[in-house]
């Protein structure tokens, strides 16, 4: 019973959280070595390993970003990869011109395409261990609200997010 009501509990949170119109956002510029270590904390002792490429690391760029909520959000893509296929992950952060690049590799293509379809079904399972959807559509309400986008790209699911985050 109890594993249940923790299940409802979660469920109802995670559709208040959907249901809002708009995400508020709590930005906080990060170092970008800041802001890995903020992403590797957060999934230290979860089934994802958490890398950045060397010139990330070096960079002195910043990001201004709601690390909590980016966390969150690769939080639930990660949970929605183990629904389908539940192996480690890597997760690989790079920059690029525009911003953030963070990379899940080594996936199947047919999880990458389950995935990708549920973007646009957030409603189309409740029942537990199948509340997969809804997981990816908060994941992509997020990433959406800090003007970034969720592609795939072979074996790869990649987020992208801008350095800035530039009020609309």
């Amino acid at each position: 019973i109890e594993n249940i009501v923790d299940h409802l509990v979660g469920l109802a949170q995670e559709l208040l959280d959907f249901s809002r119109e708009r995400i508020e956002l709590i930005r906080v510029m990060y170092h970008i070595h800041v802001f890995v270590n903020v992403v590797k904390l957060h999934f230290d002792k979860q089934n994802t390993i958490v890398d950045a490429t060397e010139q990330t690391l070096d960079s002195a760029r910043e990001v201004h970003v709601d690390g909590e909520k980016i966390n969150e959000a690769l939080a639930c893509l990660a949970k929605v990869m183990d629904h389908f296929e539940p192996v480690s992950r890597h997760l690989m952060i790079s920059l690029n011109e525009a911003g953030l690049q963070l990379t899940f590799s080594n996936l199947s293509t047919n999880t990458i395409e389950k995935m990708m379809a549920l973007v646009n079904d957030p409603f189309a399972n409740t029942h537990e261990g199948q509340t997969v959807s809804l997981k990816m559509a908060v994941a992509e309400r997020v990433i959406t609200a800090h003007n970034g986008r969720i592609e795939a790209q072979g074996q790869n699911l990649m987020v992208h997010i801008p350095d800035r985050l530039d009020d609309p």
